[in-house]
């Protein structure tokens, strides 16, 4: 019988990918939020690439177009982030069904120029094709940094303390809201935390000045963004680092808006925080010595707080990399993943 990609599953497949692209000393390849390049004298170029594809990563019908704009380059920003770099110029490809309006692309090219302004990040170049049916988007996203402060997800250390830059769940309850909008009243769309958790899904904030600040503090070993759901993100984590992660499902850090909501629909705002994907926060991981002032001044530089999940250890004989969940000073096993392609 012949095997499928959904045999294969998505993380297969980018190792089988990574098995085909070899790279030169001192670059960092498939693996990591983004390439790492040398350029010479302490410097680095950072490259990431991310595609949203209509029916897969959005609902033309119900998201805004200049929100959408926002949220193409706001993933990309987001790896950038997780490096720690500075982003730079930006390479928009782009295939289009022939009866789009120029009206809604007008739109589109409005959000992303008015995120990008905010990071002095600009289109320089990229492709434009015709499409038979959905919207494909496809954004590449150059950015530098000093070689030194570059922070990648496979500089985990046993003993580091695990940590999260933001409440993580929102986006996917706003996504389950979203395809849930034909069932609400007029008062429930109006509300303020079901626009919220809305708004968290189509337009997320990158944490560039997080990830750029973190970076430069000698007690963070680790660093990647949380695209893909926290739990898969710290399965990455530990298979990069070489370690395992001891994680309690109770100091998960939840928003109020999601507790509310959770309790209205009858959703485990706990489970949500740790499979739902595309918060865009940042993951790190710090020396336990270096924590609490790592922490404090944290808090004082963004007013919010730096959340602590849980801490990494050494694997003993025997013993694969992963993640072990505490709830309620129990061993927990979490019934299903986070979203996968395919």
């Amino acid at each position: 019988m012949t095997k499928t990609l959904h045999d294969l599953g998505e993380f297969p497949l980018i190792e089988k990918i990574r098995q085909f692209s070899p790279w030169k000393k001192g670059e960092v390849g498939i693996g990591d939020d983004c390439a790492v390049i040398p350029l010479g004298r302490g410097q680095v170029q950072l490259v990431t690439s991310d595609s949203l594809v209509e029916n897969v990563h959005f609902l033309r019908q119900k998201i805004h177009p200049f929100d959408l704009g926002h949220k193409v380059l706001a993933v990309n920003l987001s790896d950038i982030a997780a490096m720690g770099g500075t982003p730079e110029r930006a390479y928009l490809n782009l295939s289009l069904p022939a009866d789009l309006s120029t009206s809604w692309l007008d739109q589109f090219l409005s959000g992303l120029q008015h995120l990008g302004k905010c990071y002095n990040v600009t289109i320089v170049g990229g492709d434009t094709t015709g499409s038979p049916g959905p919207i494909f988007i496809n954004l590449v996203l150059q950015g530098s940094m000093e070689k030194k402060y570059c922070r990648l997800r496979s500089a985990g250390r046993a003993g580091d303390i695990l940590a999260i830059t933001g409440r993580v769940g929102d986006s996917h309850a706003g996504l389950q809201l979203i395809l849930r909008q034909g069932e609400l009243t007029n008062w429930e769309i109006v509300d303020h935390d079901f626009q919220f958790l809305i708004d968290q899904h189509h337009k997320p904030t990158p944490a560039i000045r997080e990830g750029q600040w973190l970076a430069k503090q000698s007690g963070v070993h680790s660093m990647m963004d949380v695209s893909d759901g926290l739990q898969s993100d710290l399965q990455r984590l530990t298979q990069a680092s070489k370690v395992k992660a001891i994680v309690s499902l109770d100091k998960i850090p939840v928003s109020s808006s999601l507790k509310k909501l959770a309790k209205r629909f009858d959703w485990n705002a706990q489970i949500l925080a740790l499979q739902g994907g595309e918060d865009y926060c940042l993951m790190v991981s710090v020396a336990a010595s270096s924590f609490a002032s790592v922490a404090r001044s944290f808090e004082r530089q963004f007013h919010k707080p730096l959340f602590p999940i849980g801490n990494l250890e050494r694997l003993k004989t025997g013993e694969t990399d992963g993640v072990h969940y505490i709830f309620q000073k129990q061993k927990w096993h979490p019934k299903a993943n986070s979203f996968g392609h395919f």
